[in-house]
């Protein structure tokens, strides 16, 4: 990699701003990097941004940023395709708002889970997440009871609710912040305040009023590596999303099952006791259907030699019966039957 300066991060400046002026430092196939960039690097489980970026050239979509270390600080690699600019080109950016904004909701969210779960108890902390998709994960140093998860969803919706603001902001000695958790890089810490709630060292984009978050929804949960359990999650847009789908399909099953959205456990219940009853039902027919036709083709059939030969071919209505036939044909001594 060339000696390039630190590409300035405007993200860090501003989470909400969506567009940019930059110059072009280095174009290599299918790479560009910029002086000064609003597209945020895949970091700390938070996945990169997408836009694109214009040039006197024509017009490139970028569709993966990562950060790696220069000689004098980060620099973003932005991954494009189409027409790639030329260095010393002044280039406009935009990024993919709508991606943006999603993370900006999780990221923010999973802080709140984060911190509720230590509030809760120390032991609960935090060891990975995940936030590339919108049903989001962390992984909880504990067993956690549902007990617990209602606590913590309880929790973390009545602070968004107070709608506190979020601020970021850099120092250079963090000794005296309480933060949840000691960060992984050192110099200069960019921290994320919240209202004075939460508090920690992180370099993601983030919304600037906690009632950005809401709903904020745990989805379940799963044991995974041992002592830690996995948090499935939802926040904001695609929160609600998720319950506009769960909604209309149960307004769906009910409408089918001439029910009341809220009968609906008892309904299905009481059908599948009546489907396992109708199986026990049928599968005892089977069996007496099954000895009947194994007694009449054994009776049909004349002995050779002491032994009975029988070709039988099942119709299609029939055709289930097989299994049930053969086992009670080859019940019976010096019997050989081929069945279709």
């Amino acid at each position: 990699m060339p000696d390039l300066p630190p590409t300035r991060k405007l993200y860090r400046e501003d989470s909400y701003q969506r567009s940019f002026e930059a110059t072009v430092l280095a174009a290599s196939e299918p790479y560009v990097i910029l002086n000064q960039s609003l597209f945020y690097a895949t970091a700390g489980g938070q996945p990169h941004d997408e836009g694109a970026l214009t040039s006197p050239q024509g017009r490139a979509q970028v569709i993966a940023v990562t950060a790696e270390t220069g000689a004098r600080g980060d620099i973003l690699k932005h991954q494009v395709t189409g027409v790639l600019p030329k260095v010393g080109d002044r280039v406009s950016g935009e990024i993919d708002w709508a991606r943006r904004y999603r993370h900006m909701q999780r990221h923010s969210a999973q802080h709140l889970l984060s911190q509720a779960f230590v509030r809760l108890n120390e032991r609960f902390k935090t060891v990975s997440v995940t936030l590339s998709k919108a049903d989001c994960d962390l992984d909880i140093e504990a067993d956690l009871s549902l007990e617990v998860l209602e606590e913590v969803e309880n929790l973390v919706n009545e602070v968004a609710y107070q709608n506190l603001k979020v601020t970021c902001f850099e120092v250079a000695e963090i000794e005296r912040y309480p933060l949840r958790r000691a960060p992984k890089v050192s110099g200069k810490i960019r921290l994320v305040d919240m209202g004075g709630w939460e508090l920690s060292a992180c370099g993601g984009t983030h919304v600037a009023q906690l009632a950005e978050t809401l709903p904020i929804k745990i989805l379940g949960k799963e044991r995974v590596k041992g002592k830690l359990t996995r948090i499935y999650f939802r926040a904001g847009l695609e929160a609600l999303e998720d319950y506009a789908l769960k909604h209309d399909m149960a307004q769906q099953s009910a409408m089918l099952l001439s029910s009341q959205v809220a009968d609906l456990p008892e309904k299905l219940a009481a059908l599948l006791g009546d489907l396992k009853e109708e199986s026990i039902k049928r599968s005892q027919l089977e069996m007496r259907l099954a000895e009947q036709l194994a007694a009449g083709l054994i009776a049909e059939v004349k002995p050779i030699l002491g032994h009975r030969a029988i070709c039988y071919a099942l119709s299609a209505e029939d055709s289930h019966l097989a299994s049930a036939l053969a086992k009670r044909l080859i019940r019976h001594p010096k019997v050989m039957a081929a069945l279709r």
